[in-house]
């Protein structure tokens, strides 16, 4: 299946490439290794999530120990992939299969969110290599967060671009005019989406964790301001370690500079009502070498000796201050998911259609998960009572048919169409009781030949 799967969606991809690009020739982007590889390893990875319930991480529901062995990022090590080549065709993928599920595309945005708050920023991931060449051309290291929708979407996720990595044409930069007379160095095309995906999901983070603690528009927003100069200007601070850690260090050292500070026991508290934490981040940080110690040693030993200049600007006795951050603008992706378009029907009042989406990567429902709520469920012959319950539903079908003892006409509660004979009205009824009376009449009818 995953390898059906597998053509199927680049069939798809090389389809949208050529329409794209106007050629045929992808020998360059089929001979590469790592999108090959990467392709193979998700649509594995979704036929896993699919049927072995590995796809649980973006839920609440707790997962057996031979689950969590086999999910992400499990997968990698089996194609010996690293995180930072594997994210590149995740949008693609999604945009490839429309038929995959809500709860398949909400486990790629899991997956994604894994390789940029963490498994990216490994010391021997690529990124570093990627970085460590740019430094060397004497290029500056700061990466500039897509602002404008041109931007965002010239530095779109199509695998040709990813892969063989072209520059993304015109200056980076912000809409602003301080930044107008700038230009910035052409930096590759996976490098940008890859930075401007860490900021948005930096910034959506530091916006929940701000509302939980109930700080001011413009102490988030210097907040901001020292998260992206982290990300974009000092990345080693993130090699071997974690996004929020990065968060939860800038959002106490603004609060504290900015005399509003707030206790870090008050912060890590807020931090573990978010959805994703965990105990790790704040718990157990890299320092230096092969040592570990928690954020608050961290934040003393590390990060305040890395940032500590550029924090101070923010102190209401500096004058000018510091110029703050752009903020980022909602990015579309297709894994976050659409919402299920409803139809209305011309001519008709209170009468819509919403289509169902028949996917192959949804599994079927097991017998324990088979309820009165989502089937009907009748069971003859297994025991005493099977022929009063035959001759209850048969009494309940015919009583739908007898008029109400009043005259009046029932009240019909079920579509009637325009279309439709007389003869045959009187089978429109719900399907799955039209094979319940059915077949009740066909045993009551075999027993009377007994």
């Amino acid at each position: 299946m995953a390898v059906k799967l597998y053509y199927r969606v680049m069939e798809s991809i090389l389809i949208g490439e050529e329409e794209r690009l106007s050629q045929s020739d992808f020998s360059t982007l089929l001979n590469n290794q790592a999108f090959q590889k990467s392709l193979l390893a998700c649509s594995v990875e979704v036929v896993m999530a699919t049927y072995t319930d590995s796809g649980k991480h973006h839920t609440m529901v707790a997962m057996t120990p031979s689950e969590t062995d086999m999910s992400f990022p499990w997968i990698l090590k089996v194609f010996d992939l690293k995180p930072y080549n594997f994210y590149k065709v995740l949008e693609s993928f999604v945009k490839a299969e429309p038929k995959l599920t809500k709860d398949i595309i909400k486990h790629l945005q899991w997956v994604e969110n894994k390789v940029l708050e963490s498994a990216a920023w490994q010391g021997d991931s690529p990124l570093f290599t990627v970085l460590g060449t740019v430094c060397e051309e004497g290029l500056p290291r700061p990466i500039v967060p897509v602002t404008g929708q041109e931007d965002d979407a010239r530095c779109s996720a199509f695998p040709a671009d990813l892969f063989l990595s072209p520059s993304c044409g015109g200056r980076q930069g912000y809409n602003t005019p301080e930044a107008s007379n700038v230009t910035f160095p052409r930096w590759s095309h996976s490098l940008n989406l890859f930075f401007n995906k860490v900021c948005k999901l930096a910034y959506h983070r530091l916006q929940k964790l701000c509302s939980l603690l109930q700080i001011q528009k413009d102490l988030t927003h210097m907040s901001w301001t020292c998260l992206e100069h982290c990300i974009t200007k000092k990345p080693e601070l993130l090699k071997d370690r974690h996004l929020d850690q990065i968060l939860l260090c800038s959002l106490y050292a603004i609060c504290k500079v900015a005399d509003r500070e707030r206790k870090f026991k008050t912060i890590i508290n807020a931090y573990k009502d978010m959805p994703h934490a965990g105990q790790q981040v704040y718990r157990s940080i890299l320092i230096s070498g092969k040592q570990y110690d928690s954020i608050i040693v961290f934040y003393n030993q590390v990060f305040m000796q890395a940032t500590k200049n550029f924090i101070l600007q923010f102190s209401p006795s500096r004058c000018g201050g510091a110029v703050l951050s752009s903020v980022p603008k909602h990015m579309t992706s297709p894994l976050k998911g659409s919402p299920d378009k409803v139809y209305e029907v011309p001519g008709r009042r209170n009468f819509t259609i919403s289509p169902m989406k028949m996917s192959p990567f949804k599994a079927p429902l097991t017998p324990t998960q088979m309820t009165p709520r989502s089937v009907k469920l009748y069971s003859f012959g297994e025991g005493l009572g099977s022929a009063e319950k035959l001759r209850a539903i048969n009494e309940s079908i015919n009583a739908v048919k007898r008029p109400s003892p009043s005259g009046n006409p029932r009240s019909q509660k079920r579509l009637k169409f325009d279309q439709v004979d007389d003869a045959s009205s009187s089978e429109f009824v719900d399907y799955q009781t039209v094979v319940v009376y059915r077949t009740a009449s066909s045993v009551k009818g075999s027993g009377k030949g007994k």
